[in-house]
């Protein structure tokens, strides 16, 4: 598979399990930048790629390890209160990582995606808090940063 194609893989298979994993509580998930979520409704999980750090090694076989960096943002409507609504993105946020972490069929651990990449790891956590959304509606929104690590190699 070239570069590319793991990448796109990649980002496809953490929106099919995020998907999975919520269904109808959330009208979508978004895989991208900010311009895709334009028409978006919450309640809605938003997978952005953020800048990430690649490692080389080699001189004829390039080896390069990729770490690959999103947030996973749950974005809500707001609940009966705030404290509710901060509550919830949280869970939801929570959930959709959670989903990453475990094999669907077996429900036991495996962070490989389906052994697209070599793990998955939580390494940030933004708390549910209150936010204005481009239409002037607040919504509720809480985040966790996952670091996801594949290898990649080309001959040169």
């Amino acid at each position: 598979m070239s570069l590319f194609e793991n990448i796109k893989a990649i980002k496809a298979k953490i929106k099919e399990r995020i998907a999975n994993e919520l269904g109808d509580a959330v009208n979508s998930v978004v895989v991208g930048d900010k311009e895709r979520l334009h028409n978006v409704k919450p309640p809605f999980v938003w997978v952005l790629p953020i800048d990430s750090h690649i490692d080389t090694e080699g001189m004829m076989l390039i080896h390069e390890d990729w770490k690959l960096h999103f947030w996973v943002f749950s974005f809500l409507k707001q609940a009966k209160n705030l404290e509710d609504a901060a509550d919830l993105a949280e869970e939801t946020v929570i959930k959709a990582v959670g989903s990453l972490m475990v094999d669907p069929v077996t429900g036991n651990q495996n962070r490989k995606l389906d052994n697209l990449v070599r793990y998955i790891k939580r390494v940030g956590w933004s708390p549910g808090d209150s936010r204005v959304n481009d239409t002037g509606e607040t919504i509720f929104g809480a985040g966790i940063h996952i670091i996801v690590d594949f290898e990649n190699e080309e001959v040169t």
